[in-house]
């Protein structure tokens, strides 16, 4: 069990005891607050919970609040006792009738430990609420949304919005959102309170909520169902000092364990990396071409040969489920590389630098420009294979279930992402195997690569995917991710990139909230394949066959396509400081200056302002694209590379305007 599941050994709910101060505490609460006739005797606290179709305690929206353990059920087979089971009831169905495949969701035993809180507030106003630029504030006694660690009762920094993609204001999801990620396999409790409306008075609670909090009787079952439940959750927040009477809405979740979300990955490499041997995958060299540009002298491209996890290696399908649960081998599949030597490799053999594509791109982007300046400056021998699963060929698989509203089907881009990630770490192995001194990898009189060396980086997606390559690789020994960010769930309805994708959402669902609960359930997925599940263990080497890594975070301000505050998530999961001199502070990263090892985050900025609600950056030009154009940038990256210490090379803060 990780990270303080309250599921013990034997998968039942735990029942901790409450202190007699706490239960003072919510006592003397409620004693204060108004109800509308006698209370009902408070029952013992008891952790346990019913399996719903809709939750009453909002009935604004039948599977709000989310996530919720109200939608899941006991399984003693899971590490967290729980395992999210959703009814069709609480299902969105698209305007043609569809209704998604509930039961992919089932192999999670927890919610995502990055998505956002949501619930339906109609009426309510940002006003007093803990903002992206005021994180601190969700700590402070007086924050109107709570985020608590159930088992240690300490708060979670978070930020608090409502849903802007849309003009639709009586349909505005209100979001709590993480700041950082959430420990796997534990227990919270999100809280409610003092949120107004625009005449700054206060929302009232739900019938079914104002029953659970004032102790009055309710003719719903659910609600008379969860009163040991609700004893336990708001004497913790009393514990915590947060007011009962004062709640307009509180519930609890559980989040899925580690085991949940990196399993298959580690499952499949483990058994591929043994199927390969130290000799790696076959592979065939289909082109040689030599004096490519000024930069690079040849350009070697093939197939590698490695083993498939998915039904087919055809985009839209997914894992091969064999008895055993877990994916089993289906045979061999040929996938695309890339080489490029530089002129420098001449002189001695150069590190191995895996480069990572953007969004929905192909492995043809190693060939640009700044990549090539930096391998020939540097003597970096640059690597590629697309990353299956959101590559090219992926687009219309993703656009496919979008246009239907079959979102369960992304479950096929979350599947086939952990298959290009293996893809990549076969492709490490065969550059150190026999792929090395093969002769067109061989310069003058030796080979040019140095098979002890082995480095990534990636631009955009490329520098979101690499986070979890780098957690999982057991050879890349540090890597640079450029304008990256995490999870998805937040950067999506923030890029200038998702619009035409939501334009296919909006064909499918005419409610937006529809749309957002949907964008919310398949990071369940998708936390298996992208850096929530995997930023954390980058440097401490906690994933079993990884050592720790370096990494180097570089981030534009005013980010049109990847929002910067997913990548403050992505340095505060890596635990690395923000290295100045600074532009400006982010909260819970430290300031340092000079040179530092390990790793950082180093800001840039055009001058360009970002908005605080979830809509794309707009301002002025889009700066995305412009750092990995940078000398200083450059500089910074071959020196942390071939050296692995971190300067900016920027004279003062980096501002290149």
């Amino acid at each position: 069990m990780q990270g303080g599941s309250t599921a013990g050994s034997s998968g039942e709910p735990s029942t901790t005891e409450i202190s007699s101060s706490t239960t003072a505490v919510a006592t003397t609460a409620l004693e204060s607050s108004s109800s509308g006739g006698p209370r009902l005797p408070e029952p013992d606290p008891e952790v346990d919970w019913p399996h719903l179709q809709c939750d009453a305690l909002d009935p604004n929206y039948c599977a709000f609040p989310f996530p919720s353990n109200v939608f899941t059920v006991a399984d003693e087979g899971t590490a967290t006792g729980r395992r999210v089971r959703y009814e069709p009831a609480a299902w969105p169905t698209t305007i043609g009738g569809t209704q998604p495949d509930l039961s992919v969701l089932e192999r999670s035993d927890g919610f995502s430990t990055s998505a956002a809180m949501m619930v339906h507030l109609p009426g309510a106003t940002v006003t007093g609420l803990p903002t992206p630029l005021d994180i601190g504030a969700s700590l402070e006694a007086s924050s109107p949304t709570i985020l608590l660690n159930a088992d240690t009762g300490e708060r979670v920094p978070h930020f608090s919005e409502l849903d802007m993609s849309h003009a639709d204001d009586d349909r505005r999801v209100f979001y709590i959102r993480p700041a950082i990620n959430l420990a796997e396999g534990t227990r919270y409790i999100a809280a409610i309170r003092d949120v107004v409306d625009a005449d700054g008075e206060p929302l009232p609670a739900s019938e079914g909520f104002a029953a659970l909090r004032d102790l009055q009787p309710s003719e719903d079952e659910t609600v008379e169902s969860r009163r040991p439940l609700y004893a336990d959750i708001f004497a913790r927040l009393g514990e915590a000092g947060v007011e009962r009477d004062t709640l307009q809405l509180a519930w609890d979740f559980t989040t899925a364990s580690r085991e949940n979300i990196t399993g298959t990955m580690i499952h499949i490499r483990d058994e591929a990396l043994e199927t390969v041997g130290a000799a790696g995958p076959a592979y065939t060299i289909d082109e040689v071409e030599d004096d490519y540009n000024e930069e690079i002298m040849r350009r070697v491209s093939g197939t590698i040969s490695v083993p498939l996890y998915l039904e087919t290696a055809e985009t839209g399908t997914g894992f091969n489920w064999g008895e055993r649960g877990v994916p089993e081998q289906n045979g061999f599949a040929e996938f695309d590389f890339e080489i490029l030597i530089p002129h420098a490799a001449m002189d001695e053999p150069g590190p191995i630098v895996h480069v990572g594509h953007g969004l929905l791109g192909s492995l043809e982007e190693v060939r640009a420009g700044h990549y090539r300046r930096l391998a020939n400056e540097h003597n970096l021998v640059l690597v590629a294979t697309d990353w299956a699963g959101m590559a090219t060929p992926d687009l219309l698989n993703v656009a496919g279930f979008l246009s239907s509203g079959e979102i369960h089907r992304f479950y096929t881009v979350a599947d086939r992402l952990q298959q290009g990630v293996l893809n990549a770490i076969l492709f490490s192995r065969a550059l150190q195997g026999d792929m090395a001194s093969d002769a067109a990898l061989e310069v003058g009189d030796h080979s040019a690569v140095d098979p002890s060396r082995v480095y990534y980086v990636g631009s955009s997606q490329g520098g979101i995917m690499g986070s979890v390559l780098l957690a999982v690789s057991p050879d890349i020994q540090r890597g640079i991710l450029d304008v990256p960010g995490q999870p998805y769930n937040l950067l999506l309805n923030r890029s200038v990139d998702f619009d035409n994708y939501l334009a296919l959402l909006w064909q499918n669902f005419d409610n937006p909230i529809d749309i957002q609960f949907g964008l919310g359930v398949i990071q369940m997925m998708w936390d298996r394949s992208e850096p929530a599940g995997y930023t954390h263990l980058i440097r401490d080497g906690l994933l079993p066959g990884s050592p720790p890594k370096d990494v180097l975070f570089q981030v534009a301000i005013g980010d049109h396509q990847v929002s910067t505050l997913g990548a403050h998530i992505m340095a505060r999961a890596a635990d690395v400081p923000n290295l100045g001199p600074v532009n400006r502070e982010i909260w819970g990263l430290e300031q340092v200056e000079g040179t530092v090892e390990g790793g950082a985050m180093i800001e840039y900025t055009w001058g360009n302002s970002e908005p605080v609600e979830n809509i794309p950056a707009e301002d002025g030009e889009d700066p995305h694209g412009k750092l990995r154009g940078l000398d200083a940038s450059r500089a910074t990256r071959g020196q942390f590379l071939l050296e692995g210490t971190i300067e900016t090379h920027c004279d003062g803060p980096c501002d290149p305007e």
